[in-house]
């Protein structure tokens, strides 16, 4: 990613831990962060800022799996979105087409629990192929 394009990563969990667990290796790169608890903050976080990659967890309390999938794309949102979840490998697989589907730019969704390096590769995949389609 150029340093326009890495201005924000949004990271959407409800669970304080996992917020620090991935804002910090992101940070240590130079990403601008903001987290977000639920639905309606990142709706708001989306009414201000463009953000380049989304980190979203495809379990948030009340809220349909698909509801934030609808809120991206209805702002027509070109960054990459990166599902986190205690679902099932398969249930993930089945979110992300999903998020395809409604013309999102979905990485290879990761299962909770996961390493702070994990997210580093997710930082490093999308600054390797920031226009393209991240494999």
């Amino acid at each position: 990613m150029t340093q326009a394009e890495t201005a924000v990563c949004i990271i959407v969990d409800d669970d304080p831990d996992v917020l620090r667990i991935i804002r910090r290796p992101l940070e240590r790169r130079g990403l601008n962060t903001i987290a977000c608890v639920s639905l309606a903050e990142l709706e708001d976080a989306l009414r201000r800022v463009r953000p380049a990659l989304i980190f979203l967890d495809a379990s948030l309390p009340d809220t349909e799996e698909a509801d934030p999938f609808d809120a991206l794309a209805e702002i027509h949102c070109n960054a990459w979105v990166q599902l986190i979840s205690g679902k099932s490998q398969s249930d993930l697989a089945e979110l992300a087409l999903a998020g395809e589907d409604c013309g999102l730019r979905m990485l290879p969704p990761i299962t909770k629990p996961f390493r702070p390096g994990a997210i580093a590769a997710v930082a490093d995949l999308v600054d390797a192929q920031p226009e393209g389609r991240a494999q």
